[in-house]
């Protein structure tokens, strides 16, 4: 899905993120759904002696961000075509890692799949950062995430309009710690920071 807000807008979702990364363990970092950099970029700004893993599985989008990495002096961002649910990297090596609008867009089974892929990657005391929508707060953000639905389809967002997505991250072993909401045009935005529960042991 690709969303036109306003510049301050995006800011202060941008923003909302990284404040939530300054209180984690950020000498490594991955972005999961990266696209074409939009927060890849800033993150790395702020967070300049930071190791920087921008995952995506389209490689167009991979294309766009590798020539505006060439324009800027960076040399600790790495680019990985992969799969959200399919992840090259190995058991428990991420402190970090940051997903903003992918579980949006991912099947029910995605969702899973991808839920257990970050539990095998993240560190025990790691922190999973998750931006995406969630149950509308307001008469207005419902009446925006109808259209978001009607543009990009039902089954990929119906389970976080009913606010379930909170309890599918516990159920897979997190312990999930809802951090700021924002209201805006097409529904209301959450941001949320998950831990591996480490007295949970799941298949």
């Amino acid at each position: 899905m690709i969303f036109f807000w306003h510049i301050a807008a995006r800011k202060k979702l941008r923003n909302t993120i990284i404040s939530i990364i300054e209180t984690t363990n950020n000498d490594s970092l991955i972005e999961l759904g990266c696209s074409t950099g939009g927060l890849t970029l800033p993150i790395a700004k702020r967070f300049s002696s930071s190791r920087i893993y921008a995952v995506d599985i389209d490689k167009k989008a991979l294309s766009i961000l590798e020539r505006k990495l060439n324009k800027v002096p960076q040399h600790k961002i790495s680019l990985i075509n992969a799969s959200s649910s399919l992840l090259p990297l190995e058991n428990k090596s991420v402190p970090t890692i940051i997903t903003s609008l992918l579980f949006c867009n991912l099947l029910p089974e995605e969702k899973l799949k991808t839920l257990h892929e970050i539990k095998r990657i993240l560190t025990d005391n790691g922190h999973l950062i998750i931006m995406d929508w969630g149950k509308p707060k307001t008469i207005f953000s419902a009446a925006g995430f109808k259209i978001l639905q009607w543009v990009g389809g039902h089954k990929t967002t119906d389970d976080l309009k009913q606010g379930l997505f909170k309890v599918l991250v516990q159920n897979q072993g997190f312990t999930i710690t809802e951090k700021k909401y924002i209201n805006t045009g097409f529904g209301t935005l959450y941001f949320y920071d998950a831990m591996p529960d480490s007295q949970r042991n799941l298949p």
